[in-house]
């Protein structure tokens, strides 16, 4: 009887959170980024990398090898990540990244070389109430 009782309970607290609340307890948060050429136009299926404080300290060279998510563009140049944020701190610093080559052509894996390209930004995400990120070449 104490085993139906506290599996009803459990089911009734998940069914009353929100998908926000559960990310929130699951230490998850969505972050959306647009990426855009020197004119402020949209850059498109572009591979976006996001490397925690940890892996961009630790990544050897500039292989995206120990990046914590990787993100095509739309058609407006948007890629929405899903990112882990220290539960405690409620915080949780990420590096962006995007690899091209003189021709401002997107390179991603095995094509990033010690001579490739990139520009990065740096940002402190929240919990709660991030605003969208520009990345620009």
């Amino acid at each position: 009887m104490k085993r139906t009782i506290l599996t009803l309970l459990i089911a009734l607290a998940i069914v009353a959170c929100s998908k926000e609340d559960i990310k929130k307890m699951e230490g998850k948060v969505d972050v959306t980024l647009y990426l855009k050429d020197a004119k402020g136009r949209a850059l498109k299926n572009w591979t976006v990398y996001a490397y925690d404080q940890w892996a961009w300290e630790h990544k050897n060279g500039s292989k995206p090898t120990f990046h914590a998510k990787s993100m095509a563009t739309d058609d407006e140049g948007k890629a929405i990540f899903t990112l882990s944020v220290d539960k405690f701190d409620e915080r949780e610093v990420y590096h962006f990244v995007v690899y091209y080559n003189q021709n401002k052509q997107n390179l991603s894996g095995d094509d990033v070389t010690g001579n490739t390209l990139k520009t990065s930004k740096a940002v402190t995400l929240k919990s709660k109430d991030n605003a969208p990120i520009t990345l620009q070449l």
